[in-house]
């Protein structure tokens, strides 16, 4: 029999060859949240700790079935419990090691004053403990490390959606009890939520069955050949193909609407029970949607291994893509746009969403952007969970970079041009230049700038050449974009002065 010392090493180097590239996006991101002076980078930056977390815990599993490696882990000749405890092994370090980072940075080297700090900080160990306890066993649940992310997100969620309602129900209109009750009552709840997970991701892993293979995971007919008779069906079979590589986006989707029946639900029952969670359980909503729905799109036909003989089909490879950009970039704005506008008209509390050019403007940018980033990413990946962590920091960290420059050139050219002369210029400015011109102007880069990701994600889609050259050329060109578009952006706020 082999002795198990000699065994658990590699075990332990295979796992940290698995999860030290997310581990590290997920550490960029979070010292970039707490090294910035600005609330929403900070939030980002709390994000892709919560997400990290998650993604870490459920990539400790999702690696074996994305790389369908899962039947020659569980043929080892050693018993199931020593390779269980090898991966949790590695990533109950590498996430206790996240947490103490981000409670030492994003608390602490934070430019601004953060309210309510003190009753925050002891819910950074949550994320890490759902990632340990609950994430790996969604993944199995699940056979995917995206299934794992999403409902390992989701259940913390309902049970926010639950405590919440019970102290409303108990004390009524007093939003101050009501605050104290939720803050003293989800975090035990989490921590039976986490040892039950803990419990049956055990049992669950002990039980595993290595059931591989593809299946039926994406079918483009319904067991009958292909008619290539009717006039513009093709197209109409590709965006199929694509939704049905969207399953967990659309998942993500009933889940979220699934909150908003519960809380209407709750409400109709309890008059007192206000929703507190509703905008920003929306803000992360559009965030996951806008980044799974990109993320999903290239990777997962190469993970499945469709990609190579989808190339072959007889048409058009800009055809095929034309089809997949559009499907995704359609699914995000119906889902992320549509919906959320709908059940925020029939709710009295999300006024703020009504406005347009207050909330839906913005809205609208960052899903283009987010959508159109992660799919770039995508188009580097093997795999949907692979993309997803990576385009977290990469689309976070460009996002950062440019509302610092646009920040440091508005604050340069206020300083420079308008404060000698005080608010007459910024009147002369608003005369030369209409505030739609400035809107047309910005609209154009957002557009030109995912235009840029989405062709240069076309040609990495359409290959299978990785090379770090490559890599690194598109990046480039994408850095020499952004520095055009700032600079565009300078040129046309000295412009409207000077006019």
């Amino acid at each position: 029999m082999i002795a198990a010392n000699p065994f658990l090493p590699r075990a332990v180097r295979k796992e940290v060859r698995a999860l030290l590239p997310a581990w590290s996006a997920c550490t960029i991101a979070v010292i970039a949240g707490g090294a910035a002076d600005d609330a929403r980078v900070f939030w980002g930056g709390v994000l892709a700790y919560v997400v990290g977390s998650v993604a870490l815990g459920a990539q400790s599993m999702g690696h074996e079935y994305s790389q369908r490696t899962l039947s020659v882990l569980l043929s080892q000749p050693a018993e199931r419990r020593a390779l269980l405890l090898a991966k949790l092994t590695v990533l109950a370090v590498m996430l206790a090691a996240l947490a103490a980072l981000a409670d030492g940075v994003l608390f602490t080297m934070a430019g601004f004053e953060l309210p309510s700090a003190d009753r925050l900080k002891p819910l950074l160990l949550f994320p890490a403990l759902c990632g340990l306890l609950v994430a790996p066993w969604m993944t199995m649940l699940g056979r995917s490390g995206l299934a794992g992310v999403v409902f390992t997100i989701a259940i913390p969620g309902a049970i926010l959606v639950l405590t919440e309602a019970i102290g409303a129900s108990a004390y009524g209109g007093a939003s101050s009890q009501v605050d104290d009750f939720r803050l003293a009552v989800w975090p035990k709840a989490m921590l039976v939520f986490c040892a039950v997970g803990a419990v049956l991701g055990w049992r669950t892993f002990m039980h595993l069955e290595a059931v591989d293979g593809s299946g039926e995971d994406i079918r483009l007919t319904r067991r009958r050949a292909v008619s290539p008779s009717r006039g513009g069906s093709r197209m109409w079979r590709l965006a199929k193909k694509e939704f049905h590589l969207q399953q967990l986006t659309l998942v993500l989707v009933g889940l979220y609407l699934a909150w908003w029946i519960a809380a209407g639900a709750v409400k109709h029952f309890v008059p007192d029970f206000e929703d507190f969670a509703l905008v920003p359980a929306t803000m992360l909503y559009l965030v996951l949607l806008s980044m799974l729905a990109g993320s999903l799109a290239s990777a997962e036909e190469r993970q499945l291994g469709t990609l190579e003989w989808q190339m072959l089909l007889p048409m058009a490879a800009w055809q095929q893509w034309l089809v997949k950009a559009g499907t995704v970039l359609a699914l995000a704005f119906a889902c992320g746009i549509g919906l959320p506008a709908l059940l925020f008209y029939f709710e009295a509390s999300g006024s703020g969403f009504r406005d347009p050019s207050g909330v839906w403007r913005p809205t609208v940018i960052m899903i283009v952007l987010f959508t159109t980033g992660s799919l770039y990413v995508s188009s580097l990946s093997t795999s949907g969970i692979r993309a997803l962590v990576a385009a977290f920091p990469a689309v976070f960290a460009t996002a950062v970079l440019v509302s610092s420059s646009m920040s440091f050139v508005w604050r340069t050219f206020s300083r420079l041009m308008l404060d000698p002369f005080g608010a007459e210029v910024s009147v002369r400015i608003q005369r030369t230049l209409p505030a739609a011109a400035y809107d047309a102007i910005f609209g154009a880069l957002v557009g030109g700038f995912a235009f840029l990701l989405l062709l240069l994600a076309f040609r990495n889609h359409r290959t299978a050449d990785r090379r770090l050259a490559q890599v690194l050329r598109q990046i480039a060109c994408i850095a020499a974009f952004l520095v055009a578009g700032v600079m565009v952006w300078a040129g046309v706020l000295v412009w409207s002065y000077s006019g």
